[in-house]
């Protein structure tokens, strides 16, 4: 049997090289570091906020047109850095205007300005919003998501790296007033699969029991541990799959305003579910053995002090927030503790143990 720490070296090693774009560097500074990026984005806001589409059931959607913008922060000797970029929006349920009124946007990069910068080989990324202008709720939302990706990176590299961001949002057309919220930059689908030796399996109609199990069974716990029940494999939605050669495809899990752990005001649980919040957890997944469950456990038990030390000292975390979240983190490390709970909850009826 694998131990903990050899568990976490499996799920943290690279896949190899094959399937990797060419074209990708694996330079990518803006998220070599968790230090939070002071930004300046100044664009037509009216113009580009709404610019959402009539369609509000696109889940690719992408903003009818890019906006030109200008980005600017200052560099580590701080020398001011400005870089002409384009902006659109994005997304799905948060572009709908009945649910937020400042969607979340996608920054286009220009190459040959973005060199020997902080996004230097960028060409776009996503920014997560704050939803709601001049409301505190939406901001600590955008933290809590935020920690969701890094958790999850601590316990394996087969995720999305993100990079918080304090930005300062100016109309360019002086229509608005200045607004400076909390953000977080994420990092690009092939760049994450290429950092991981694969590339982004597009293909729909792939259940998790055809993909890795060793991912598997950490992903399947990985949601239940945050609450997040807004999740699929088969339709790809708020799931990547990664594919390096002949191997398994992995899963991916993103996007997690939805997850009990950052339990959003418009946040409701799938309508198939027998659930009436997104806080109940649900354990969405094929059979599992107890095997592989009590590795991944000693996983979770092993990155513990360090997940609950994120929310700790994390900037701009509301206190309550933190102790709420520790709160609902102790009932899923109570579970996987107590082996009767935990067989009761992760083992289903009629399947192998071992």
């Amino acid at each position: 049997m694998l131990s903990v720490a050899n568990l976490f070296l499996v799920l943290t090693a690279g896949l190899g090289a094959q399937g990797v774009p060419d074209s990708l560097s694996p330079a990518q500074p803006v998220f070599e570091s968790h230090e939070i990026l002071n930004l300046r984005l100044a664009t037509d806001l009216k113009t580009t906020l709404k610019d959402i589409g009539k369609d509000h059931n696109d889940f690719e959607f992408e903003g009818e047109g890019l906006h030109p913008a200008t980005l600017s922060y200052s560099d580590a000797e701080g020398n001011p850095v400005s870089l002409d970029i384009e902006v659109s929006t994005r997304g799905h349920f948060r572009r709908h205007p009945k649910n937020c009124n400042f969607p979340p946007l996608r920054l286009h990069f220009k190459p040959e300005q973005s060199g020997e910068t902080v996004f230097e080989s960028q060409h776009k990324l996503k920014l997560v919003t704050h939803c709601r202008d001049n409301k505190d709720e939406y901001e600590q939302y955008v933290l809590l998501e935020y920690l969701v990706y890094r958790s999850y990176m601590l316990l394996t590299d087969k995720g999305f790296r993100v990079r918080l961001a304090r930005t300062t949002y100016v109309d360019t057309e002086g229509k608005r007033d200045s607004l400076t919220t909390y953000s977080f930059l994420i990092e690009d689908d092939d760049r994450m699969a290429a950092r991981n030796g694969a590339s982004v399996l597009d293909s729909v109609g792939v259940h998790q029991a055809d993909t890795d199990d060793e991912y598997g069974t950490l992903v399947a716990l990985f949601q239940y541990f945050i609450g997040q029940a807004d999740w699929k494999v088969s339709a790809l939605h708020n799931i990547k799959l990664l594919q390096a050669g002949s191997s398994l495809p992995i899963m991916v899990p993103f996007d997690f305003d939805f997850a009990g752990a950052v339990d959003a005001k418009y946040a409701n649980p799938p309508e198939e579910l027998d659930i009436q919040s997104v806080r109940e957890r649900v354990f969405i997944s094929p059979c599992r053995t107890t095997y592989d469950l009590n590795r991944v456990f000693g996983l979770f038990n092993d990155r513990k002090d360090a997940i609950y030390t994120l929310y700790t000292d994390q900037e701009g975390l509301d206190q309550k927030q933190v102790k709420r979240t520790h709160v609902y983190f102790d009932r899923f490390y109570k579970r996987i503790n107590d082996p009767k709970d935990a067989r009761r909850v992760f083992l289903r009826r009629g399947c192998p143990e071992y």
